[in-house]
């Protein structure tokens, strides 16, 4: 899997990592995400190219078969658009309130502004859905 990730992580602007081994902050999984997210075809067709290469092994042949036939799933793609804004929304409210010149007030409004992202994100479904067919 890490042949994968490091041949992957070429192919795109934004860098893949691999972050299942270790604890993250919210802006490794939201920059994870993110990378995921724009690069979502540029991914496909190195998988595909992986999965064509004769001079890969047989495992990475299997894990990039693997990968590709997930993200053709609808909700694969359903998911990684949904997260992507979620995970986005959650990390600048964290950058701003860890910020030292944040105040409480404004940290306050913040939290208040994501739980009502968060409530409303929910009534927008078919928005999602409509960018994940697209």
């Amino acid at each position: 899997m890490a042949n994968i990730v490091v041949k992957l992580g070429k192919c795109c602007c934004s860098v893949l990592k691999h972050l299942a081994d270790r604890p993250t902050r919210w802006s490794a999984h939201a920059d994870a995400i993110h990378a995921l997210s724009n690069g979502y075809s540029l991914i496909e067709k190195a998988l595909e190219t992986l999965m064509g290469d004769e001079s890969q092994t047989r495992e990475t042949h299997h894990d990039a078969n693997g990968l590709f036939r997930k993200m053709k799933k609808f909700e694969t793609v359903l998911l990684t658009v949904f997260w992507c804004d979620i995970l986005s929304k959650f990390n600048k409210t964290s950058k701003y309130i860890q910020h030292e010149d944040a105040n409480l007030q404004e940290v306050t409004n913040q939290l208040v502004s994501l739980s009502s992202y968060l409530t409303d994100i929910w009534n927008q479904f078919d928005d999602y859905e409509s960018r994940a067919i697209l």
